[in-house]
């Protein structure tokens, strides 16, 4: 790969860091800007600008340009898919007609979910459904839940219809379905309270008589799955990063920057960090499919109060959205998805709308001490365009700001920011740095269609101050999971003190030749990997000979390798003659540890595998080196195994 064609790959990356989607007006918008400004302005005037502070007033302050860019961002207004009761009806309707006729519940129940977000709140709309289209698609939908045995899902559904005005007339058979939820989530007592309701307020004498024989046999009741524990971190928090475990500690040298190194000794499956998002967003083509505010997968969607275009797996989600960051991004979705702007931007701007005006103003004064702050933004990397076209994100996401109310007492048709607006440009444009290098996207974890695998999609993306100071490795020390959408990192083997602790930022040396590695993170991350899968070009897995194995040198503090079968002889390093035997019988013993946690994988008894894995991982790390095929197709399994105990989808 020639250097003209890294540079222009590299770009492409960076590109996409602002503009993620082939078809939106953004990138075009910067490009009207750099026209107007000239290739002359770009190199002197903008390009002698060495802070963010300067570079906002500048595009607002600069008459050359400021009439350009104050023209176009007069154009940001509200665009968002709008409730719509007539079309709600429609696929209520429709999907009455699948679960009568078609006996097709899964269906129905995605066109249920339709109609329960396109409808408006009750008496909104009273020409249609007389202002109770979502009452009325809510309870028509708690009856195919049911049949699902979403039981908690039901009664979800049958409470939002009685709060959004459930004719009284329903009221009996709505006790009795709430009755039948609770059976099935196990909570008796409540399941007997809902029985003695409907009965009492039941009037037909044949349906009495269906009540009384069903609490008669209430005790045949279908249990949940039980929900994963949430993984503790070993050894206790770390002081300094909550988040983090006290086996491992910050370390900051000139050639590394900020690291993790180990503390202590660290074991394979000793869980090293737990740690919940600053911020997160859902990628725009699971809208429909994942929850907004959690990201886990939807099986009855609530929808917001205001728009159609996106969805929550539960009431509590949606209340927590729409008392904080989408009250804001509510009315300018479309907008925003129809600038093209990447993920990334949008998670820059939800930063700010999550924590609102107030908190982020106090945030700007104190951002030189905040941790979130702080991360990597390697500005002096960045050329005069990268930073005009940031620059520009950043105005343009404060003037959808503007437009949503977001600033108190503000005239919306008055472009030109004051000087707190100017202060959240400046958080943006940084934010937009730093979240090029930092950010995580989140996976959603799903079967293969034969069960036997798990593969990993990336269903949203995060920021994680503390995930985000692991160093990357091509052969990491520790395997990645997510938790609902908390980062895990478990020690994937033994990690000596001092040692860095690893993650690792997408090539695996296991599945990625060394070449296409450097290209990703040079173009990507911007920096040249010298981990030792690197340094030594280890060949990818199914290039690695299965008879080939390493043996350290039984010497203290020596570092020689004995590559099998010559184990006879002195050590090159030390100069020592050691007796290998052991180390050998070890091999032997490691190798039958990783059969073993297959064979338990296979029978889907994940615990014993994990410990299998983790027994026979710590075997090979005492006296052997990587690479080695059976040790490294074992830290996948044991990946695979974290993964199969979440509730993971078929793909």
């Amino acid at each position: 790969m020639s250097k003209t064609q890294d540079d222009q790959y590299k770009t492409i990356c960076n590109t996409k860091t602002l503009q993620s989607q082939q078809r939106g007006f953004f990138l075009e918008f910067a490009h009207q800007i750099l026209k107007a400004g000239g290739d002359e302005w770009l190199n002197t005037a903008f390009d002698k600008i060495k802070n963010d502070h300067d570079r906002i007033q500048h595009i607002f302050k600069e008459h050359e340009i400021k009439t350009y860019v104050c023209e176009m961002l007069k154009h940001v207004t509200h665009l968002y898919r709008q409730k719509n009761a007539k079309i709600s009806q429609d696929r209520r309707l429709q999907a009455e007609k699948i679960y009568e006729f078609e006996k097709d519940l899964q269906k129905a129940n995605m066109i249920f979910g339709q109609a329960v977000l396109r409808a408006p709140s009750k008496e909104v709309d009273i020409h249609v459904d007389g202002g109770l289209s979502l009452a009325f698609a809510l309870w028509k939908r708690s009856d195919v839940l049911l049949e699902l045995k979403e039981y908690a899902k039901a009664l979800s559904d049958l409470q939002l219809a009685l709060k959004e005005g459930l004719p009284a007339k329903h009221k009996a058979e709505l006790y009795w379905k709430m009755a039948r939820c609770y059976m099935g989530m196990g909570e008796l007592k409540k399941a007997e309270v809902s029985y003695t309701l409907a009965e009492k307020l039941e009037t037909d004498n044949d349906k009495k008589t269906a009540l009384k024989k069903e609490i008669q046999e209430k005790s045949n009741i279908d249990q949940n799955l039980k929900k994963p524990e949430e993984p503790k971190i070993k050894g206790g928090s770390n002081k300094k990063y909550k988040n983090a475990s006290k086996l491992i500690r910050l370390l900051e040298t000139p050639k590394l920057g900020r690291h993790f190194v180990a503390n202590a000794d660290i074991e394979t499956g000793d869980t090293l960090l737990v740690e919940e998002p600053y911020a997160a967003c859902l990628m725009p083509e699971y809208a429909g499919s994942n929850c907004h505010n959690c990201f886990k997968r939807i099986v009855a969607p609530v929808g917001c109060p205001q728009c159609s275009g996106i969805a929550f797996c539960s009431t509590s989600c949606q209340e927590i959205a729409c008392k904080t960051y989408h009250k804001y991004e509510c009315k300018i979705m479309d907008f925003l998805i129809g600038s093209g702007m990447s993920v990334l931007c949008h998670l820059a701007l939800r930063m700010i709308t999550k924590h609102g005006l107030e908190q982020c103003l106090e945030m700007y004064k104190n951002k030189d001490k905040l941790p979130i702050y702080k991360l990597c933004t390697l500005s002096k990397q960045r050329d005069s365009k990268d930073f005009l076209y940031r620059t520009l994100m950043a105005a343009f996401m404060l003037r959808c700001l503007q437009v949503v109310d977001f600033f108190p007492n503000k005239n919306i048709n008055e472009v030109e920011p004051t000087t707190n607006e100017l202060q959240i440009a400046e958080l943006l444009l940084l934010q937009l740095q730093f979240l090029q290098f930092n950010a995580h996207e989140i996976m959603e974890p799903r079967e293969t269609v034969n069960k036997q695998t798990v593969k990993e999609q990336p269903v949203a993306i995060a920021v994680y101050p503390t995930a985000s100071l692991f160093n990357h490795d091509c052969h990491p020390s520790v395997i990645r999971y997510f938790h609902d959408n908390k980062i895990v990192l478990v020690a994937s083997r033994i990690i000596k003190p001092g040692e860095m602790v690893s993650e690792n930022y997408g090539p695996m040396f296991t599945r990625m030749p060394k070449e296409q590695r450097s290209r990703n993170l040079e173009s990507r991350y911007w920096f040249k990997c010298e981990c030792q899968a690197c340094i030594l070009a280890w060949p990818i897995l199914s290039e690695i000979d299965d008879s080939f194995a390493q043996l350290k040198c039984p010497t203290l503090n020596c570092t020689g390798i004995f590559i099998l079968p010559d184990v006879s002889g002195k050590c090159r390093k030390c100069g020592n003659e050691p007796n290998l035997d052991d180390a050998l019988i070890q091999l032997t013993e490691s190798e039958n540890k990783y059969r073993q946690g297959y064979d338990f994988m296979m029978e889907k008894d994940f615990e014993n595998a994990i410990k299998a894995f983790t027994d026979g991982l710590n075997m090979f790390y005492k006296i052997g080196a990587p690479p080695h095929m059976e040790t490294h197709k074992a830290e996948d399994y044991l990946k695979t195994c974290y993964l199969r105990q979440l509730n993971t989808i078929v793909a």
